[in-house]
């Protein structure tokens, strides 16, 4: 989501919780809850072609199946909308399928780095797919430094407008990166192990977009899906 024109980022961020408090009811059924917000929209670690798309604040939210996210949110709750429009200025809602590759154990202070990615355009849903989630996952978990990596692919598109194309929101994954600090980002991208992974991502993405994010969770129930 992006923050309406004017707003502070601290302003931003105090809004958007106060709005959690009105979405986020234990009834909807919600595993868990994060507000993920920017405070660096810089390409750490590596150089790339940006996307297109920028934002201020990412949410995520994990459901068991579809239904259930269905359930939680009509497409229609007025009340919502309003209050959402008061401190947003455009949201784009991304429904993904996870596959966690290296999960964080490690407590403390972290740094987590969120991107956004693109396909080639000469690439299809199903090859960028199996391109990113065998090859890149083993790359990615050759990497020093890595305590986090989840790969997330985008099978749904919407903006406040309604369902969406893949040309008009150019998003095909979501990924998350933890690490212990900035500069392990630089020293994983820049070892040899790194280099070799992006230079495979050169061959089935076109755009990446990172964002180093300031995480909020919010405690709702145990996420029950693998």
């Amino acid at each position: 989501m992006a923050a309406k024109a004017g707003l502070k980022i601290d302003e931003f961020a105090e809004r958007w919780r106060q709005h959690a408090e009105l979405t986020l009811k234990p009834e909807k059924g919600l595993g868990r809850h994060h507000h993920n917000l920017i405070i660096d929209r810089t390409q750490k670690g590596i150089v790339f072609q940006r996307g297109q798309l920028e934002f201020d604040g990412i949410a995520q939210m994990w459901f068991d199946d579809l239904n259930q996210m269905r359930r939680a949110f009509p497409s229609h709750e007025p009340s919502l909308a309003t209050d959402r429009a008061s401190f947003v200025s455009d949201v784009t809602t991304l429904t993904k399928v996870p596959n966690p590759v290296i999960t964080c154990r490690t407590g403390g202070s972290v740094v987590k780095r969120m991107s956004t990615i693109r396909r080639r355009p000469e690439m299809s849903q199903e090859r960028f797919q199996r391109e990113w989630f065998e090859t890149h996952a083993y790359l990615v978990r050759r990497m020093p430094g890595v305590l986090g990596y989840t790969q997330n692919l985008v099978i749904d598109r919407s903006t406040a407008q309604g369902g969406a194309s893949a040309d008009e929101v150019p998003i095909d994954g979501v990924v998350e990166f933890i690490f212990r600090d900035a500069a392990a980002i630089e020293a994983a991208f820049t070892s040899d192990s790194g280099l070799t992974t992006m230079a495979h991502a050169k061959e089935f993405i076109s755009e990446i977009s990172t964002f180093i994010v300031e995480v909020t969770e919010f405690p709702l129930g145990i996420h029950r899906s693998s």
